[in-house]
């Protein structure tokens, strides 16, 4: 588990794993736990994918009774970077630091130890991403949940991981300032919905918009401090994945307007 903390000299914010965890050299089949056979070694999955007879069939772990023969498995990492219930220290200025709050997911790209990233087939890529999506969605809509980082580790990184294909999905308490700067750095023109502040803000120091998303009807999160805000740092909707940025313009997802703006 781990603190984040502001860089001194970047003022950026960085996550410090702040208890060592032993390296675990992971050998094909035998010992690695993100191999078949082995899969009673993780904490049970809370997301499977079974290929059969041309389908893919979800499905989850049960104690105990872990699922086989899959094609991905999506679980909660058993020495998590962050988590849902970290040390309450806090540090002050200039060395500032809180608590590591988040999830982290493990999702292993392939059964194949031996298969990296590069040599996984299309069909097997788009289980990936299904996977991804699917857990990223719901990452979102936690409590807390501001930002979902997703990285990858392969095969041929043996000198820093465990040489299995698998994803990372490590959930922060905020945007990333890079994130944000790059989300405040709009470009009207590549916007679903263009319309900038001046159309959308009636008086400076206020923005008023309708709280219900433009694809279904939905309501979508963001009024609460604990509530997750999406990818831009404004409202999410968590029924279909819908990211507005903090003035309600429509950013990812597929509702077609901005937050309407009541007259």
């Amino acid at each position: 588990m781990g603190e984040i903390r502001k860089d001194y000299f970047s003022d950026e914010f960085v996550i410090i794993k702040t208890k060592e965890t032993k390296k675990i050299k992971r050998k094909i089949n035998k010992e690695c736990e993100y191999c078949p056979g082995n899969e009673d070694k993780t904490i049970p999955a809370d997301m499977v994918l079974v290929q059969s007879e041309g389908s893919l069939i979800r499905t989850a772990d049960e104690e105990g009774e872990p699922v086989k023969d899959w094609c991905i498995r999506a679980f909660q990492e058993k020495n998590p970077i962050v988590t849902t219930e970290p040390e309450r220290s806090f540090g002050d200025h200039p060395l500032y630091s809180e608590p590591g709050f988040g999830h982290h997911y493990i999702v292993i790209a392939t059964p194949n130890h031996k298969e990296s990233l590069d040599k996984i087939s299309l069909d097997q890529w788009i289980n990936v991403l299904i996977s991804i999506q699917e857990k990223s969605r719901w990452l979102y809509s936690q409590k807390g949940v501001s930002y979902v980082s997703i990285y990858s580790s392969t095969k041929n990184d043996s000198e820093q991981n465990d040489g299995h294909s698998h994803f990372n999905l490590i959930t922060l308490p905020r945007i990333p300032p890079i994130i944000e700067k790059e989300a405040n750095n709009v470009k009207m023109n590549l916007l679903p919905h263009p319309e900038d502040d001046t159309k959308r803000v009636q008086k400076e120091e206020w923005l008023v918009v309708l709280g219900v998303c433009t694809h279904l009807g939905c309501v979508p999160l963001g009024q609460k401090m604990s509530d997750s805000k999406g990818e831009y740092n404004g409202w999410f909707c968590p029924c279909h994945g819908s990211h507005y940025d903090s003035s309600g313009r429509i950013r990812k997802g597929p509702a077609p307007d901005n937050l309407p703006v009541p007259p």
